[in-house]
């Protein structure tokens, strides 16, 4: 099954010019739906399927062909943390669950 992607590329329609088509914010906005970070709205489902030459439903299993994106940020904390103080920027607070783990650690151990 074709996925948004396929069906962009064999279109051969850029993510830039497919945004400026369907006046949404930019090919960032593509690439989200592309990743599956976000879906198209209902309104943008038919312009979508013209500028790509295919039918509504095609559209629709592309969507569905799309893995939703498991919203987990494939970034590390720590490594963040490190470049913003190298950039001189105060690094973010720090998590709940680092805060506890500090407490936890200045805890007696249980006898």
């Amino acid at each position: 099954m074709d996925t948004l992607k396929d069906l962009r590329t064999r279109a051969g329609v850029t993510q830039s010019a497919l945004a400026a088509r369907l006046g949404v914010r930019g090919p960032s906005q593509v690439s989200e739906w592309e990743t599956g970070r976000s879906r198209p709205g209902w309104r943008q489902l038919r312009p979508l399927a013209d500028a790509l030459g295919v039918t509504l439903g095609e559209v629709a299993e592309a969507i569905d062909a799309t893995p939703e994106h498991d919203g987990s940020d494939h970034r590390k904390v720590p490594d963040a943390k490190r470049q913003a103080v190298r950039r001189g920027a105060k690094p973010p607070a720090p998590t709940k669950a680092e805060r506890l783990r500090k407490i936890k650690a200045r805890l007696p151990a249980p006898e």
